[in-house]
């Protein structure tokens, strides 16, 4: 995915939803990491939970930008 996505960053034809799951995606990841490392003083239900939403919306935001990119892209592959 990751190189299906560079490539659409190079030949600038990615939307802009792409760049806001790139951006959601590198906090998550940030923010997971500091939860595993048990780094974060602050770690509440609350927070976590919030974290999940996080995860959640950046997972379920991918899963539909894959689906719909693909869509697009499949009868356009067949043509060739």
């Amino acid at each position: 995915m990751m190189y299906s996505g560079l490539r659409l960053i190079i030949a600038r034809a990615a939307p802009a939803m792409m760049y806001i799951h790139g951006i959601f995606g590198l906090i998550t990841l940030a923010l997971s990491s500091l939860f595993v490392a048990n780094r974060w003083s602050w770690k509440t239900i609350k927070n976590m939970r919030t974290l999940v939403v996080l995860f959640l919306s950046t997972f379920s935001g991918g899963v539909y930008m894959f689906s719909r990119l693909y869509k697009q892209r499949t009868p356009a592959e067949k043509s060739e």
